[in-house]
């Protein structure tokens, strides 16, 4: 019976990640990209992340705060997640591609490396949805897939 629960529990699972994800994941090279954007600075120590993220998260996304950073080709917004040498605490930006090379004050700039990067159009309905597709591309997919 354990198995049985087990499996349909992660059936379950599977079925509200399905849900949440609007694409499937895909491996994609980017080249470097200097990026403008907003930051805060957050942990992953005591649920801190849970707390400030959301609400960071919304403050932008919500009242459309880079639609004045947009240019007419390009509406990218990219969610990153730079660690600190600690393990713990990270910056997390939100930001979209800065091809005209502001420089504004205000704004976090950060570049992306040219590297190989996991892709995924997702439905942000809370926390939690977020939360459970991250750990699935990282305790699953990337598992599967290299």
């Amino acid at each position: 019976m354990d198995n049985e629960k087990q499996l349909s529990e992660n059936r379950s699972q599977q079925n509200k990640i399905g849900e949440n994800m609007l694409s499937f994941p895909k491996v994609v090279k980017l080249d470097e990209k200097n990026c403008i954007g907003y930051v805060i600075t957050t942990s992953v120590l005591g649920d801190r992340k849970k707390r400030d993220i959301p609400p960071f998260f919304h403050e932008v996304y919500d009242n459309n705060k880079l639609a004045g950073l947009w240019d007419n080709e390009c509406r990218n917004m990219y969610c990153i997640f730079d660690m600190h040498s600690n393990g713990a605490d990270f910056d997390y930006y939100i930001a979209t591609d800065n091809k005209a090379g502001l420089h504004k004050n205000g704004y976090a700039h950060i570049t992306i490396k040219e590297a190989e990067y996991v892709t995924v159009e997702l439905l942000k309905k809370n926390h939690t949805a977020v939360s459970e597709i991250m750990m699935f591309l990282r305790g699953q997919w990337m598992g599967e897939n290299g």
